[in-house]
Formats: C-alpha cells, structure tokens, sequence
C-alpha cells in the first residue's frame, strides 16, 4: 500500500533522463462575419513554440483539439471555424472550463457581446368590418423575410436561426404558438405586413384564445360575450311553445338563435330522446325570414317530421320530397326562394336530385341524423354541401365519436373552412391525436366546443328513469355449435390464405347469423337455435310482469322466425324493418304505444334505430351485437326517452365463446377511442390479420 500522504523524492538522474514537458495552449475565440473562429498560441515551459516535435506533446494538443471538434469546429484552411448556427448557440452557452485545463481562455469582445435572443413579441390585430374580419401582423422588431426564416427554420425542426444583423434567435414554444396562429387562420406569410380579410366564421376561432397574441376590437369582443353568454339571450320563444320546452331546450334556442344572429351554423347534439327536433321546429317558427328551409334525413324520417310540424301547430307548410321524379320536379321547380316553407327529403333523393336546386337558395338547410355525411367523399356527402344556405345545422343524437375525418366531414357541410381543408386538418390534428398528443387533442376540443351543443339525459332529465344494461349470455345447442365451428375453420383458413376482406367479412357475418339461428341462410337446418328459445321465453315472463318490449336485430330474416313463435303463443306484434313506408311507420308506433294489446315490437337494427318514440316499452333486447355501439344506443334511445316513466331494462343475448363476445369486447375497447371505432362493416376492411383471428379464437 502507498501512503498518500508521503511525498515522495525523484532524483535528479531520473530527471534528466525523463523530462516532464509543460506544454501549455492559450485558446482564443473570436467572432468574424457571423463564424467563430479558434486560434491558440502554444507554450513549452514558459516559452513560445511554433511546433511540436514530441509524441507525448502531440498526444496532448490532439486530445486538445479533439475537444473543439466535438463542439462542432471545422479545419478549414489550417483554421479551426464554427460555421452552423446551432453549433455557434450551443457554442454560447456552452461552459468552457475544461479548456482551461490546457491554458488560458480569451474570449473577443465581438463574441462576448453575442448573446442569443428570445422570439420578440409579435401581435396580431383583429378587427370587425361589416361581416369580414380584418387580420394583421403588428411587429415592430423583424422584419418580414426575418420572420420568414424564422417560420423556415422551425419547420425544418431547427432549435436556431441566424438573423441578417448576425443576431442568434432562439427557435422556442413561442415560435411554435406563432406558426401554429398562421396556420389556424390561413394568414398568408407573404403578406404578413398586410391586412387580410377573413371570411365572419374566424371570429368562431377566437373563442378560446386567451393569450397575448391578439389585440381584438370591441365589435369582436361584444359577439363573442354573446355566444359564450347565450343562455341570457333575449329572443322571443314561439307563443304555443313557451310552457312546452323544457329549460334546456329552451337553452337549445337560444343558442341556435345567437349563432343565426351571426349567421353561423352549428352542430345540435342532443342525446337520443331530448327533443333535437321540437328545438329545430322553434327555432323555425321563431324566425322572420320569408325564405324556404331544406331538412335532409334518412327515407324513413321524411313523415315523422313532417308529423312534428303539425304535432306542434307550428303554421309552416310541412313538404316532403318523395315519390317518382316527375312529382319531384314539380315540387323543386316550384320552391319560391322568398316563402317560407321547409322541404323535407332523404340523403339518397338529393344525391339523385341535386342538380335541380341549382337557382334555390335556402335560408336554412338541416341534416338529420348527420353521420350520413361523415364520409366527405360520398355522394350524398356532396350533395348535402352543394346547396346554397345561409346558415346550416346538423342534428345527431350520438356523440362525435367516429374517426375524426368523419367530425371534418361534418363540420365542413356546417361550417365551411372552419378546420380547414382535410389536409391541414389531418396533419394539424388527426394525425398527432392518433399519436395521443395531448396539446392537439386540447386545441381541437376547444375549437369545435362553441358549435357543438350536446347534453346527455344524465345532464338534464333527472326525473327520466333509470336505463340498466345486462347482458345474457347463452351456449348455442349442439347443432349450431357443430355448423358454427366448421365456418370458423374455413374462416381462420381464408384469413391466413386469402387477402379478399370481402369474402371474409361474408363469413363473418355467417357466423353472426349461425350465433342466432342457422336457419335464416340455410333452409334445411332444422337443429333449431338456442338465442331464440331464450328469447321468446324472456318475452313471456317478461309480458307476464307487465312489461312490452322491444326487439332489434340487424337480420329482419330472423323475423318470420319469432313471428310465427309469438303467434303461437298468441302474443300480438308489430314489425318495422326497411321495406316499411315511412308513412306506415308513425300508424305502427301509435298503435304499439296506445295498445296495451301489442306487446311486442320486433324492428330492424338500421331501419328503426332513429326517428321512433316508443316509450311504450320498457325492455329493449338486442338479439345480435353490431360492430357500433352507438347504432345500439341509438335504437336503445327509442324506449329510454322523454315521455317514458318507468325503468328501461336493455339486454344484450350473446353467444358466449363466439364471434359476437368477441364484438361486444371490440365494442368496449373501442369505445372511447374517436380514431379507432369500427362504426360498420364497410370498414372491417382496417382490421388486421391478427385482429381478425381474434374475433374467431
């Protein structure tokens, strides 16, 4: 062991032989034409040298200049230079004293004076004038190119940027708020020193900045008090309707009136049961406009609308579009753009029709059941958005809560341009919400939450009964467990063998139908069905307790099936399914609500999931899972709304260890996830492989 603290004697022989060079290198920075520039003057026990004639001394200045090297110095003729602006702002802030365990450190005063700088304030001025809104950039430290390059050097992802007085700039959150401010409200960065004119329906992005950047008039600032404080809004409800709404839906006028005040449309997104459309009639009778309305929904909404205008004495003509072309014709030919009258007609009709509305300007035009424009590259999608209104609205009871090109596509028929273009919209949002960035996730709630206005029955029905959700679950009997794993082999095989999604969402639906009687595609299978045996027997006991149900399933050919097993049982039944007019319909749902003798009402999952009140009924069964839970929850909302008084039991009869548990998991897991549900089978075509396997294993 060696004392550390006893010194120890080298004499003077050994010194001679190995001397111990002192070599020191004083380093000297210097700031010449926006470059640093690295020189050093070498010394050798106090002396100056010009060169180094020892292994060990080399050794020494080439770990020296390695150091440099790492800071990002370049040899560039015999000079040691720092040329890229982040090497140089690192170069800034970067301590130096390990250096000094060479020599000295000299910094010019050119250097020293070189600091690196924040991004100057830069504001934004908003100004009112007459239905436009007036943006300008107001800077008073760059200059229009430096702010160009600044915009340049962030989307190049760089941390710096070099202005032309040399100035170092930091590219930091600020530049980021700024970028993302020209983006939002397509300002032109070529005309930054320039006014540019915004169409009103940018006022609606102001909403929630709350931040430095702007400097808005009061014009401005009296709109937007308005539609944040739209609940005080002083407009007249329709006489016959004052002691009929309820106080939210009186909020619901208000609030379409504030944003009709502006002439901005917005999206009512009432809860299933709330009176989404008593709130459009009022807001209709309340207006003063002589000009026609357009209400788009699905064929077998046209009468039930047309039914609730004269339900309520609202005194506005009521026509629907239907029928063979030429008294189609004859009603479009006829609209008078100074009448106020509402037509009525389906997304399919208009698709046909469009090009006849082409001299019709509407004062209002109203999707129902707006998710049958969720896809922007539909026909019915362009139809919809090629009428010519002055303010739309769209109506949907569920939530937004499908991909979010479909939130774009809706906004883009209710506000124009407000997202943006789908381009922008997708890489400003979609994209990095799919990443789970939160930042974006926030910007966009807060976008789209003025003009959206959705209240749940939670919210405000709190004396609308309770809606409990059970599932059953069965075992099919031996002969469907036999056909329904044999379909399952042949499906796992085409899965791994073939890449037709076609062929395989047939099978797939095979499987749905086997889980709840073969019999509905095979007419030789007689091995009967367990989902049916129970169901029925559910029926009795439930029919025997005093109840009336509802029956929804996505197959109508399971109908005749529990047709002929009620009318044994000698229980009486209505069936709606696609094939029914929608005329039939409203007689059908009267009759089922007012007929303690009904008790049954089997309705086809699409074709009745909206539009129907039937509040007659208390126990909702749904035979099969659908790949949406909102399409459930839609057709659950007929029995479990206004005007019901009694508790709504719903349940959901399952095959356990089939294909329709592996839906009902799909359903939860997807549940809350807007970029990810499966909301039909159109798009079974994003599932994977293997996701595809495990809806079968």
């Amino acid at each position: 062991l060696i004392n550390k603290n006893k010194l120890i004697k080298i004499s003077d022989d050994f010194k001679d032989k190995h001397p111990i060079f002192d070599l020191i290198i004083d380093t000297y920075f210097n700031y010449e034409n926006g470059e640093v520039v690295c020189s050093n003057l070498l010394y050798l026990n106090n002396q100056p040298i010009l060169q180094l004639d020892n292994n060990h001394l080399m050794k020494t200045y080439n770990s020296y200049e390695n150091q440099l090297l790492l800071l990002g110095f370049e040899r560039i003729n015999d000079r040691l230079i720092l040329v890229d602006t982040e090497d140089i702002a690192r170069f800034l802030i970067t301590n130096l004293d390990f250096l000094k365990e060479f020599g000295n450190v000299y910094l010019s005063d050119d250097l020293k004076n070189q600091k690196i700088r924040k991004m100057p304030k830069i504001s934004i001025n908003v100004k009112y004038n007459i239905d436009l809104l007036e943006f300008q950039i107001v800077n008073e430290n760059l200059t229009e190119d430096e702010i160009k390059d600044i915009l340049n050097a962030y989307k190049k992802k760089k941390k710096y940027v070099k202005l032309k007085d040399q100035t170092i700039l930091e590219i930091d959150n600020s530049t980021k708020k700024f970028y993302d401010l020209l983006e939002e409200y397509d300002l032109d960065v070529n005309n930054l020193n320039k006014i540019q004119n915004k169409p009103m329906n940018y006022i609606l992005k102001l909403f929630n900045e709350n931040d430095s950047y702007f400097s808005i008039d009061t014009k401005i600032t009296e709109i937007l008090d308005d539609l944040k404080n739209y609940k005080n809004a002083s407009f007249l409800l329709p006489e016959n309707l004052k002691d009929i709404l309820r106080d939210y839906q009186k909020d619901a006028f208000y609030w379409m009136k504030t944003l009709i005040k502006y002439n901005f449309g917005g999206i009512l997104a009432d809860d299933m049961g709330l009176g989404k459309t008593l709130e459009i009639i009022s807001v209709l009778m309340s207006d003063e406009a002589k000009k026609p309305t357009m209400i788009i929904c699905p064929t077998s909404l046209i009468y039930n609308w047309c039914n609730e205008f004269s339900k309520w004495n609202s005194n506005i003509k009521a026509i629907p579009i239907t029928g063979i072309i030429d008294n189609r014709m004859s009603i479009i030919n006829n609209i008078d753009n100074n009448e106020k009258v509402v037509y009525i007609t389906s997304y399919d009709t208009l698709r046909r029709d469009i090009n006849y509305y082409e001299n019709v300007k509407f004062r209002f035009v109203i999707t129902d059941e707006a998710q049958f424009i969720k896809n922007q590259y539909a026909k019915k999608s362009s139809a919809v958005k090629n009428l010519v209104s002055e303010v739309n609205f769209s109506l949907t009871g569920t939530p937004i809560e499908n991909a979010l090109s479909d939130l774009w596509s809706i906004f883009d028929f209710v506000i124009p341009n407000y997202l943006s273009d789908y381009n922008s919209f997708k890489n400003r949002y979609e994209r990095l919400i799919m990443e789970k960035d939160e930042e974006a996730l926030s910007s966009l709630v807060k976008k789209i939450t003025p003009f959206i206005l959705r209240r749940t029955k939670k919210d405000v029905l709190k004396d609308l009964p309770d809606k409990l959700e059970s599932v059953y679950y069965t075992k099919m009997n031996l002969e469907q467990q036999k056909l329904y794993d044999s379909y399952c082999l042949k499906a796992l095989n085409d899965i791994e063998q073939k890449d037709n999604k076609i062929e395989i969402l047939a099978l797939l639906t095979r499987l749905r139908q086997i889980c709840v009687d073969p019999s509905m595609f095979l007419s030789d299978y007689n091995g009967g069905s367990a989902k049916v045996d129970i169901t029925i027997d559910l029926i009795k006991e439930s029919i025997n307790s005093g109840h009336k149900l509802l029956v929804f399933s996505q197959f109508t050919s399971i109908f005749d099936t529990l047709a002929k097993r009620l009318e044994n049982e000698e229980i009486k039944y209505s069936i709606i399914t696609g094939s029914t007019k929608s005329i039939d319909r409203i007689k059908l749902v009267d009759d089922f609500n007012l007929n303690e003798e009904i008790k049954v009402f089997l309705i086809s999952l699409k074709a009745g999931g909206t539009g129907l009140n039937l509040t007659g009924a208390d126990i909702v069964i749904h035979l099969d899972p659908w790949w949406n839970v909102s399409a459930e929850n839609q057709a659950t909302d007929r029995a479990h709304r206004i005007g019901q008084t009694r508790k709504v039991e719903v349940i959901k009869i399952i095959c356990a260890n089939s294909i329709e548990q592996r839906v009902l998991e799909l359903q939860t897991a997807k549940k809350n996830l807007a970029d990810s549900i499966i909301n039909d089978e159109q798009n079974i075509s994003k599932l994977s492989k293997d996701d595809l396997k495990n809806l079968l294993l």
